[in-house]
């Protein structure tokens, strides 16, 4: 069921107005992320010691959304957030990097460890050890929303061997401890999986992942009273392709089985992404997306969309989208229980680095 959230803190307005003018000029300049793994890289790295760098980012997120029942009349849904992170890389040697990041959480009202990962390097392999986002999916994307495949994304404490020999090539392969708690099959098991990631030339990158249990994600695809029966394994795949005008990326992203535990309209999710971007100014860029979805609850089964992502200075972002999503009978509901038909949204993002 979608659900309603409407909660904004005055406080950190107040602090960002305060920072702004504080902001330091960059090296680079300001750009939007294209994946998560960016973005829990994006704020500017700051030298405290000679092993000591953080790097803080600020977004602030504005939303939207105008809901169409089946048989009843439209009704919106307005929601305001915030997200603070703050990212820490110590590096005692050149073998060894240790990366902590913090994150906000807007619904509990506190900082939460988001990633702590130790990485040592040796020739051209990498072992990262620690709480980690585990190489299953990219997730391309220019928008404030992210892509609806997003539900594979998956966090664990494991380890990750990556191998890459050169630019072109990286083969990773990990394994992660389960997370269900009420798992009657596999109770205390490990989970695995593995990532290949090709780039035969400088603008053109694909890749192909597998994940041993997909009710491992974040999105918790099965509920905490839901007895686990078995595990259901999940493949992705992405490409990337950069021309003179434009980029475009596609991806993919599905269980190969079904859930047993879960009805037969949504028990073998699946989702894929398409995105266009079009940089008109060094500092202007237009994005455009295309996704559907096939049996994952509350998500429409296809939605298309723009976006307009600013690069105002060096240190801050900006980017306003405009969704439009048609659902599915029977796989999305509002707050009063009623199925959802259509769906409009517009969100605004400010994205602050320093």
């Amino acid at each position: 069921m979608i659900q309603t959230k409407s909660r904004f803190t005055t406080g950190l307005i107040a602090s960002v107005i305060f920072l702004v003018p504080l902001i330091t000029t960059a090296d680079e300049a300001a750009r939007r992320y294209k994946t998560p793994e960016e973005r829990r890289d994006a704020g500017q790295k700051h030298e405290i010691t000679e092993w000591l760098q953080i790097s803080p980012l600020i977004e602030l997120e504005y939303s939207s959304q105008t809901f169409k029942p089946f048989e009843l009349s439209d009704s919106t849904l307005t929601e305001n957030s915030k997200t603070l992170q703050l990212e820490i890389e110590i590096i005692p040697t050149d073998w060894l990097t240790s990366e902590i990041v913090y994150e906000y959480d807007d619904q509990l009202d506190e900082f939460v460890l988001d990633e702590a990962v130790a990485e040592l390097e040796a020739n051209d392999f990498k072992l990262e050890l620690g709480k980690i986002y585990l190489p299953f999916g990219e997730y391309y994307s220019r928008f404030v929303t992210g892509p609806m495949l997003e539900f594979g994304e998956t966090r664990g404490r494991g380890i990750v061997l990556a191998y890459e020999p050169d630019d072109s090539l990286e083969v990773s392969v990990f394994i992660f401890k389960s997370k269900i708690e009420n798992n009657i099959v596999n109770d205390d098991k490990l989970d695995w999986g593995f990532a290949l990631s090709i780039s035969p030339v400088e603008s053109v990158s694909t890749g192909f992942s597998y994940l041993s249990d997909l009710s491992e994600s974040d999105e918790k695809l099965l509920e905490d009273d839901i007895t686990y029966l078995q595990r259901v394994d999940a493949i992705s795949a992405y490409a990337n392709i950069e021309f003179d005008n434009f980029e475009t990326s596609m991806e993919w992203l599905q269980a190969v089985d079904s859930f047993s535990e879960l009805d037969t309209d949504r028990n073998r999710p699946r989702a894929w992404n398409l995105e266009i971007a079009f940089p008109l100014r060094d500092d202007f860029e237009l994005a455009l997306r295309v996704e559907g979805s096939k049996e994952l609850e509350d998500a429409p089964e296809l939605q298309t969309g723009l976006a307009v992502n600013l690069h105002a200075t060096k240190n801050i972002t900006a980017t306003i989208e405009f969704l439009r999503g048609r659902f599915k009978r029977g796989l999305a509901e509002d707050v009063n229980g009623n199925e959802l038909d259509k769906q409009n949204q517009l969100a605004a993002q400010l994205g602050i680095s320093f």
